[in-house]
């Protein structure tokens, strides 16, 4: 809420949404979510600034080698996923709340699950971050 409000802007964009998508007599409902893009991506660029988890943590379960380097059994990862999403090489303006980087169609799906993890990602990502942005969806929906 603190970057939609730090962004008129925005807020002006993500309100003329919700009235033309939902009107101004009732709540938004999570059924109404696939109907409001801007508002999605608004939760992820807020994700992605702010990730809920910002370190993953991850142990190799049996020895391997990644790029010329030995990795034992055992050993523990820890992947600093704020970095990640704020990587200047990934990330045009990487420090900005810029919503509409999430609405462009170049981005392809395979190439952003290495670059936004407020979850994680694949086998080892959080089960919960599904649920997770149809609440936030929903709850920041209704605050505006």
């Amino acid at each position: 809420m603190a970057e939609i409000i730090n962004n008129p802007n925005v807020l002006e964009r993500l309100r003329e949404e919700i009235d033309s998508a939902v009107g101004s007599s009732r709540l938004i409902q999570e059924t109404d979510l696939p109907n409001l893009p801007y508002l999605q991506a608004v939760v992820k660029e807020g994700l992605r600034l702010h990730p809920p988890g910002p370190l993953l943590v991850r142990t190799f379960q049996e020895r391997c080698e990644i790029k010329g380097y030995y990795i034992p059994e055992k050993t523990t990862l820890v992947i600093n996923a704020y970095a990640v999403m704020k990587d200047p090489d990934s990330w045009e303006d990487p420090d900005e709340f810029k919503p509409e980087r999430f609405l462009s169609p170049k981005e392809d799906e395979k190439e952003l699950a290495f670059k936004y993890l407020p979850f994680g990602s694949g086998r080892r990502g959080c089960p919960g971050g599904n649920l997770s942005q149809i609440f936030v969806g929903t709850a920041v929906g209704v605050m505006v």
